[in-house]
């Protein structure tokens, strides 16, 4: 069998994210019935993957906002060991990593990264999609303003001048060039009319060499724009709230550190809007030098029209335009979101209490104590600590049954999996220590809430 490692350098607005959540959902199926192999143990690859290569992790944005430099390097080696993991264990025709960040990746953290991966492969291939400027910067431009990105807080005709030169394409383009050659990088435009079937994720199994049943898949859709009055209301929202401002994040912004729910503004009936956006000869140059390396790569029917520049004055966009009725309709959309959101948080807290009581319960029966408060507390502190030490991503993968259970993966193993032998994390093995201290399981007590053997473990 012929091994392939196939490498999507996912570039900015051309569906990464639709193609990562559609090989992560069906990551089953696509082993079993197509022998592709898309690691879901580092899902997201922008997170665990692209990091891996960097020869500086802590200064990755994700990963300053959590780590230390010394526990970024810790975490680097551990994403590290998980990946080379999944390349040993590895038994599909194709194995597959997709990342939007592969792109920021200097040419010899890209060399390195080649280097890493083929021992375990016999061919290495690189899919690129690019995307017209013409397309790509409107396009940006309205994922920017859904993100809140406007730490200036200008006009939206002023915001929308600033991405004119946001097109980069050959600085990207040309490491992967150096590092692989032209020959292993398969080069498309990202419009639908060169897609095979005019669909995109056909478009991309059939660059990869495979014919996939998409009816016997969940395709997800990513990322859809944004719609005119979404548009304009969201430009004037940021103007007045970026997410960021002088560096630093917004907390006068509502949901500033949480999840935005950008579905609210994409379910309101809406016009359909593209951003007409005039060239000047100077923009109109620099985009037509991107365009002209791009075409040297593209295929003779997929290439790239030049940028005609034009004086025409284009009437400035009027957030007054909003009908009210827009506006009614996202205050009742916003409403339902919040009563989704009640009615979840009520179901958490019943699931919660379950758990709660279940292992006190178990606890209370193992150990004879009397459930006073005191004894509570110092149970609830144990989990606490314990949790830290528990890795969901990990369990969930090596232990694929739990998710029959009606209860987390961290409860699971507290009341169940810990004496079955399951382990907690890749660096804690269960079953050596309850196979040198088996007073443990006659005395019912969970070995990752022992300090001692937690530490005798990590010594081996």
């Amino acid at each position: 069998m012929t091994k392939k490692l196939f490498i999507h350098i996912g570039l900015m607005k051309t569906g990464s994210s639709s193609i990562q959540q559609t090989l992560y959902k069906n990551n089953k199926i696509l082993k079993s019935e197509y022998s592709i192999n898309y690691p879901i143990s580092l899902h997201h690859h922008n997170m665990n993957i692209f990091p891996v290569f960097k020869e500086n992790p802590q200064e990755f944005p994700d990963w300053k906002r959590q780590y230390s430099v010394k526990e970024a390097m810790s975490q680097q080696k551990q994403c590290l060991a998980i990946f080379k993991r999944e390349l040993v264990e590895n038994q599909q025709d194709v194995f597959v990593i997709s990342s939007e960040l592969f792109g920021f990746l200097s040419e010899k953290e890209i060399s390195e990264m080649k280097h890493f991966c083929e021992p375990y492969f016999d061919e290495i291939q690189v899919l690129i999609y690019v995307r017209h400027p013409i397309s790509f910067i409107p396009s940006l431009i309205k994922q920017d303003i859904l993100n809140g990105f406007n730490p200036e807080q200008l006009e939206l005709d002023s915001f929308i001048e600033k991405y004119k030169y946001k097109v980069e394409y050959q600085s990207i383009i040309r490491k992967y060039v150096q590092v692989y050659s032209s020959e292993n990088i398969i080069f498309k435009n990202f419009d639908s009319q060169f897609f095979y079937n005019g669909n995109l994720m056909e478009d991309f199994f059939c660059q990869m060499g495979k014919s996939v049943d998409l009816n016997k898949l969940e395709v997800t859709i990513e990322n859809e724009a944004l719609k005119q009055y979404s548009t304009l209301f969201l430009s004037e929202y940021n103007k007045k709230y970026p997410i960021i401002i002088n560096n630093k994040r917004n907390y006068n912004r509502g949901l500033s550190s949480r999840w935005f729910p950008e579905r609210i503004y994409k379910s309101i009936e809406d016009k359909k809007f593209d951003l007409n956006i005039i060239y000047t000869e100077d923009e109109a140059l620099y985009l037509n030098e991107e365009i002209n390396y791009v075409n040297q790569y593209l295929k003779s029917n997929e290439k790239f029209e030049v940028i005609i520049p034009t004086l025409n004055q284009i009437e400035p966009m009027d957030v007054h335009s909003i009908p009210t009725d827009y506006f009614v309709e996202l205050i009742n959309e916003y409403n339902k979101y919040l009563e989704n959101l009640y009615k979840k948080m009520e179901r958490l807290e019943k699931i919660e209490n379950i758990e709660k009581m279940n292992f006190l319960t178990s606890i209370y029966q193992l150990s004879g104590k009397r459930l006073t408060r005191k004894f509570k507390n110092k149970i609830y502190l144990m989990l606490h600590k314990t949790h830290q030490a528990f890795d969901e991503t990990y369990y969930c993968h090596e232990y694929p049954e739990i998710s029959s259970y009606p209860i987390s993966p961290f409860a699971h193993f507290v009341m169940k999996g810990v004496y079955e032998g399951k382990n907690p994390n890749p660096n804690f093995n269960t079953l050596s220590i309850l196979k040198m201290h088996p007073e443990l399981l006659l005395k019912g007590k969970n070995p990752l809430f022992i300090k001692k053997y937690a530490n005798l473990n990590k010594k081996g």
